[in-house]
């Protein structure tokens, strides 16, 4: 399997593709490995990486054994070869998410010692699990962030980008995302969903909904989790089979990535395995190698996103985070970002930037609790109309009646 991962990775080299991929995503301890651990099963990594030192050290012999492997076909190690263009230290992985898991106990008495630390009052905050709380976890984040990517970069070599937290969104990850690289995501429409205690097997659940009938959930819950000034990449999505209506990921994932100015998306996936590369397989959920309608909406994406077909907005919006992002909030609910902004997205470019940062040719929100007061006409009737129109006058978006027009000058889509 090693050899055959080596000369994939040779034959892309070879045709000028670049690679970016986890180094963690979901391996499992084997037999012998953190013995001592306070639970190992599933993917107990993803709890522990940031509470637990020993898996740390796990984690660097993994990757140590990954990037400094060499590679026959190219004469290079994995962490030395530019086609390896960028990494992501765990796959969807965040303390804010992680803390209230089986190693919530670490997760707290890392946290009184965090106040401790600070010489604030360890009972009373122990109990009100509000900005200060989540302050804790963000820093708890950003340190291992910066930990892992420290052994990769200086102890390894690796000179490529490193991101990290390609899940969720709202202001309190936007501070940790502050620290990387880039900035990555994931999100997915029509998701599969499990009965209780029959976790990824039948029968799966499909909610068989139009996303135009959604407000296009994806892409527009992604939109306010890019950071402006940092490259913005969506490495997992997909609408997924059996859905019926999964044709228009075309032209909404095509016409709103060019909108918004994002820099990468990846559909996820093509095939599983490589029954399915030789079409000896039915259409499996995520894998597109046999869904012809989903193949024909990757070309209506590429025409529209990657050829430029339709034109990015010319402003921009920002929701602010930071310190006041914390002191304001008592729950990580309040963090999340209001529907009304993540509208903004059909209209113009929207995404975070740092409190009292600037950025040009976008409009940093200065009063979040009131920010409808701050937009202009044009953007609140986006907010609050029923047609949803660009600020390039290419898109016409109808949620209520699930239709969407793109006209450009080389792309039509009804």
């Amino acid at each position: 399997r090693v050899d055959r991962l080596d000369y994939l990775l040779a034959c892309l080299k070879k045709r000028g593709i670049y690679i970016t991929l986890d180094l963690y995503c979901s391996r499992r301890f084997r037999n012998g490995e953190l013995p001592d651990a306070p639970f190992r099963e599933g993917y107990a990594m993803k709890q522990l990486l940031s509470v637990y030192p020993p898996a740390r050290e796990n984690w660097k012999k993994f990757v140590r054994n990954l990037l400094t492997h060499r590679n026959p076909y190219t004469g290079l190690t994995w962490g030395e070869d530019p086609t390896l263009f960028a990494v992501s230290l765990s796959n969807e992985n965040v303390t804010t998410n992680n803390w209230n898991g089986r190693a919530k106990q670490l997760y707290l008495d890392g946290y009184k010692a965090y106040l401790e630390k600070r010489g604030i009052a360890t009972e009373e905050n122990l109990k009100n699990r509000g900005g200060l709380f989540y302050r804790y976890l963000t820093d708890l984040n950003i340190e291992t962030i910066r930990e892992l990517s420290d052994f990769v970069h200086k102890d390894l070599g690796y000179r490529g980008l490193i991101t990290e937290i390609n899940f969720k969104e709202n202001a309190v990850i936007s501070e940790i995302r502050d620290t990387l690289a880039f900035v990555d995501n994931h999100n997915y429409w029509d998701h599969p969903n499990s009965l209780p205690g029959h976790s990824w097997s039948f029968p799966f659940l499909h909610n068989q909904m139009s996303a135009l009938r959604a407000a296009a959930w994806n892409p527009r819950t992604l939109m306010p989790s890019r950071i402006f000034g940092k490259p913005f990449t969506v490495t997992e999505i997909n609408y997924v089979f059996p859905n019926r209506h999964r044709a228009e990921s075309g032209p909404l994932l095509g016409a709103y990535a060019s909108l918004q100015d994002w820099d990468g998306l990846y559909r996820f996936a093509w095939s599983h395995d490589d029954k399915g590369v030789r079409h000896e397989s039915p259409i499996n959920r995520f894998d597109i190698a046999e869904d012809s309608l989903s193949q024909v909406a990757e070309r209506v994406t590429n025409l529209m996103f990657v050829r430029g077909d339709v034109k990015p907005a010319p402003s921009g919006i920002a929701w602010p985070y930071g310190e006041s992002t914390f002191r304001e909030m008592n729950s990580i609910a309040e963090a999340n970002f209001p529907v009304d902004f993540s509208m903004l997205g059909f209209y113009c470019r929207i995404g975070s930037l740092r409190e009292n940062r600037t950025f040009p040719d976008v409009k940093l929100i200065r009063k979040p609790k009131d920010f409808m007061q701050e937009l202009s006409e044009a953007e609140k009737k986006t907010i609050r109309g029923a047609d949803k129109v660009s600020q390039t006058g290419e898109i016409a978006y109808n949620p209520s009646r699930g239709t969407l027009r793109i006209v450009s000058p080389k792309t039509e889509s009804l």
